[in-house]
């Protein structure tokens, strides 16, 4: 089903964007909390993706999903760690809100 694949992106969302900020907080140091970190997330991402894949198509879903997490992991970066974005960067990612939008409108 479509809406059930909509529930899954927004979970590949969810961990794609969490392990990205997972990671900058850990440091090579956390060896174990890293590999653990990397292993939970990456199950559970491909679990999620199956899920997707099962439902629509491989370029709609994966597209969303990555889409999207670029822009949440880019806004967490400058909320939360104080990064700056040039206005290169602020182009760039409009450019991939719209090729979002746009993928998610066609069906």
């Amino acid at each position: 089903m479509v809406t059930d694949a909509y529930i899954w992106i927004v979970l590949v969302i969810f961990t794609s964007s969490a392990f990205v900020l997972v990671i900058k907080y850990l440091t090579l140091s956390q060896q174990w909390i890293y590999l653990a970190a990397i292993i939970a997330f990456e199950l559970l991402t491909l679990v999620c993706y199956y899920n997707i894949f099962s439902a629509i198509n491989v370029s709609t879903g994966y597209g969303i999903a990555k889409g999207v997490s670029i822009i949440l992991v880019a806004v967490a970066g400058v909320v939360i760690f104080h990064e700056h974005l040039t206005a290169l960067n602020i182009v760039g990612i409009a450019v991939i809100a719209v090729g979002v939008t746009l993928l998610a409108i066609q069906r």
